[in-house]
């Protein structure tokens, strides 16, 4: 399966491990607050435990999965990234897709954090939208003007969960579902065919790492 160069959490890889800097959160109520702090918090868990280049390719996974499940509503997202193709799997599938898209995503980004130390992520403010908040933050990089980047956050179960990422105004997770619809359009309309290539792709990535 061929994944094009704007999929989910492509871009995030420097600012997932970003040095956050203290700037105006302009967070209107307590929920945005929340947000803007859990995002902060995000970036400075994942500078402590995946930049250290002493770790190996194992722990550094071991630790990007832990931060995943902790900071990433990846079920939900798995879910909405399926689409309409959700309801037509079975239990089954449904499973195992959930299993691989979580492994694609640690399989995928992992071990890449050991290129990436120079970013700063400054957050701007914070727009409380009902039951999310849109954290707005600017991933500053010498090489460029820098990159917008946007979190939407919400609170199920009594928990802040990132559930998507916008890249100057691109969501990651529209850009990814947009890619599952047209791999399993090129397999009759089959969520195995997705499951199917999403396997071999893990299996490839996983091998590679290890």
């Amino acid at each position: 399966m061929k994944f094009s160069r704007l999929t989910f959490l492509t871009l995030i890889l420097g600012v997932f491990i970003a040095v956050v800097s203290p700037t105006a959160q302009g967070a209107a109520d307590e929920f945005g607050d929340g947000a803007h702090k859990f995002i902060r918090s995000l970036a400075d868990q994942a500078m402590t435990s995946l930049t250290d280049k002493k770790l190996n390719e194992a722990d550094r996974q071991s630790n990007f999965r832990k931060l995943l499940s902790e900071y990433f509503d990846v079920s939900s997202l798995g879910k909405w990234v399926l689409g309409r193709y959700w309801r037509r799997a079975s239990k089954v599938e449904r499973a195992e897709y959930l299993n691989l898209f979580e492994d694609l995503i640690v399989g995928t980004y992992a071990n890449r954090f050991r290129e990436y130390t120079t970013e700063m992520l400054s957050i701007s403010n914070t727009t409380s939208l009902g039951n999310s908040a849109i954290v707005h933050s600017l991933m500053e990089r010498k090489d460029d003007k820098g990159l917008r980047v946007d979190w939407r956050v919400k609170f199920p179960d009594g928990h802040y969960k990132i559930v998507d990422i916008m890249i100057e105004g691109v969501s990651m997770a529209q850009t990814q579902r947009s890619e599952f619809s047209s791999v399993i359009r090129r397999n009759g309309g089959k969520v195995s065919g997705l499951i199917s290539a999403l396997r071999g792709k893990t299996e490839k990535l996983l091998t590679q790492s290890n």
